[in-house]
């Protein structure tokens, strides 16, 4: 194999900084010559490659005895080799290199710079006398035999290819790390991560920030090192017979010397697109989501096709060109995630024309064109969102259907209350999480909803979801009212609000001992209802129900619970009172002291004094006894009256009839 020599001729800066003046010549800093060894059995090269090439060159022009295109060949003694000579092994060779300064450049004299060749330190350097602009570099090495390596045989390589307005990429990805790899470290001759782009119109290198022009060729060259026990094989023309495949498209070139090599450029062109074919039909075959997998991103275009993937683009959620998206929340699926059911998702795929091929589209305003191209995704149809003459972003999508009765119902009623009209349900749907909606994600229809009775609400699936979900609810008679109007110590009057839909109401007298409800009065239309004939102080509960017909004609009464019941204390009769005189103490005064008889149903007593001018009554009691003493009185008349006071703090019944009378002499 060829070796490649790396020649490093470097100056190094003085110490101090000198100012230059205007015109003066800037120092070469470093030159780097590379030239392929030959090995035992070859003949001896003149191809060396010099850079910086903008600061120095190759002296082809060189004039000395030996000396061909720059390079003089030599053998152990010294002596001159002649053009043609063929190596043999285990002999000591010299091979000398002369490097020439271009306009505006200098060497700095004194100063040589290491060089390393396969880890040693083998390089000479020298200047040519009366030419300061000529130095030279030699390196002197043992002939080898030539080493066996496994030829490699094709190299396939992806990247961006060139697209009218965009700049050039120079992400160049590789398909197998161990027999070739792209040599990202290598930064020089217009070369970035490895890479080139030229103009071949103009011959110029392109940088970062250039852009590609419609209808210009273009080359990109990508620097390459062979893996391990691996090589380039190139003929005595300089050819070699390696498929070289971009982008899934073969015709990429590589030229070397004859034999073996490590280090080697390759190349593609991308032809001038002034007569390029229309593409006429695109379609991609691919994996359909399935609920529960993870994303594949296997798409694919048939064979032969005038378009391919661009599998450089991996950014955001792209892998190899290809993204899942879905379309309710507007994200991507990322590939650790899964597809679920009840969505829907896209493919999206970067899709470029192959050299001599263009979409077929038209220009509707600037970067803007438009397409009656229908794409097809395992021949369903799908579309471009955008596209160019050389680059279409397609799309395709599909529903993962969910069934509805699998969402999640809230806001659903198992009851409501009849208004003569036709009642809805104010239902709320979710889907894991996602809330559906009505006209979208499904449709809802009822059945017996107007009168009383049970009603049938239908929930069908349509959109992302299928199947339908059916479930019942009661239309009900709404609950009176109920109000105590009033109440004595044997009577109850009871008050309720009118119900629409009810045809008559039922008065129930409820037993909390037994929980069993009594119907006191019934088919009643009116409002009101008096009990009568009731125990005084006494407990009562009561429940009036609405009572209708269903759809049938069958009666039917408002819902209701023991909480429905109104409770119901009847005041207590009024006391009888007695009043008598005692002497207060060993003096002649008299204090009144009264006495009543104990009352069903009371809590408390309070004994009041009435004035007969003012017709008022003044408390002056209160007590749970049925005895008060009232203290000293002056001579003269009073009257008093005792009132008994139920659970409810409800008084007796009273009047000035109730009045004792009481004389004090």
């Amino acid at each position: 194999m060829k070796k490649v020599i790396s020649l490093l001729l470097c100056v190094v800066m003085l110490l101090g900084i000198v100012p230059l003046t205007a015109g003066a010549a800037e120092q070469i800093e470093f030159v780097r010559v590379e030239m392929q060894l030959p090995f035992a059995g070859q003949t001896i090269n003149y191809g060396a490659d010099v850079s910086p090439s903008d600061e120095c060159e190759l002296d082809t022009d060189y004039a000395s005895e030996g000396v061909i295109s720059g390079v003089k060949w030599m053998d152990a003694s010294g002596m001159n080799i002649p053009r043609g000579t063929v190596l043999e092994a285990g002999n000591d060779y010299t091979v000398r290199i002369y490097v020439r300064a271009k306009a505006g450049y200098i060497f700095e004299d004194g100063t040589l710079c290491p060089f390393v060749f396969d880890d040693f330190d083998q390089i000479t350097r020298g200047i040519v006398e009366g030419d300061d602009e000529v130095h030279y570099v030699q390196h002197t090495f043992t002939c080898t035999e030539m080493p066996q390596y496994n030829v490699i045989s094709q190299i396939d390589l992806t990247g961006t290819a060139p697209v009218a307005g965009q700049k050039p990429s120079y992400n160049v990805n590789w398909t197998d790390d161990d027999k070739y790899s792209v040599e990202l470290s290598y930064e020089e001759g217009g070369f970035h991560r490895g890479v080139r782009w030229q103009n071949m119109n103009t011959l110029e290198f392109m940088d970062s920030n250039d852009t590609f022009e419609r209808g210009v060729p273009y080359r990109i060259s990508v620097m390459m090192i062979a893996g391990s026990g691996y090589a380039m094989q190139y003929d005595e023309d300089y050819s070699c017979d390696t498929v070289i495949t971009f982008n899934g498209t073969a015709g990429g070139q590589s030229q070397g010397e004859e034999g073996y090599a490590k280090a080697f450029m390759i190349s593609y062109d991308f032809g001038s697109r002034e007569e390029e074919k229309a593409i006429e039909s695109v379609a991609l075959t691919g994996p359909v989501p399935k609920a529960g997998q993870k994303p594949s991103y296997n798409v694919k275009v048939p064979d032969g096709a005038p378009y391919y993937i661009n599998q450089a683009i991996n950014e955001d959620a792209y892998v190899n060109g290809v993204a899942w998206f879905r379309v309710e929340d507007l994200s991507f699926v990322m590939p650790n995630q899964t597809f679920k059911a009840g969505y829907t998702y896209r493919v999206l795929v970067h899709l470029d024309a192959k050299p001599g091929y263009v979409f077929k589209c038209n220009e509707i305003d600037e970067d803007y064109y438009g397409t009656d191209l229908v794409p097809t995704y395992n021949g369903s149809n799908g579309w471009f969102g955008d596209i160019n003459p050389y680059a279409a972003h397609f799309g395709w999508q599909t529903t993962l259907s969910a069934n509805i009765g699998d969402a999640k119902l809230s806001g659903f009623k198992k009851s409501m209350t009849y208004t003569g009209k036709a009642l809805k349900q104010n239902l709320k749907l979710s889907f894991e999480g996602r809330e559906l909606f009505e006209g979208s994600d499904y449709a809802v229809s009822y059945k017996n909803n107007v009168k009383l009775g049970t009603a049938t609400v239908t929930i069908k699936g349509i959109g992302n979801f299928k199947g339908t979900y059916s479930t019942t609810f009661k239309i009900e008679l709404a609950k009176p009212k109920v109000t105590v109007s009033k109440v004595t110590a044997d009577t109850v009057t009871l008050k309720w609000s009118k119900v629409t839909g009810a045809k008559n109401y039922t008065v129930y007298q409820y037993n909390p001992k037994t929980k069993k409800y009594t119907a006191i009065y019934i088919k009643t239309t009116g409002t009101t209802y008096t009990r009568k004939k009731l125990a005084a102080g006494s407990t009562y509960y009561y429940l009036v129900r609405a009572v209708g017909a269903d759809s049938s004609g069958k009666a039917v009464g408002s819902p209701y619970t023991v909480n429905d019941c109104v409770k119901v204390i009847t005041l207590c009769k009024a006391p009888k009172v007695t009043a008598k005189l005692y002497r207060i103490g060993t003096t002649k005064n008299k204090g009144v002291q009264l006495t009543w008889g104990k009352c069903t149903g009371a809590k408390s007593y309070k004994v009041y004094r009435y004035n007969t001018k003012t017709k008022k009554y003044t408390t002056v009691k209160t007590t749970t006894g049925v005895s008060v003493k009232l203290g000293q009185h002056k001579k003269g008349t009073y009257y008093y009256l005792v009132r008994a006071f139920n659970a409810n703090g409800a008084g007796s019944a009273y009047s000035v009839k109730n009045n004792l009378k009481v004389i004090v002499k």
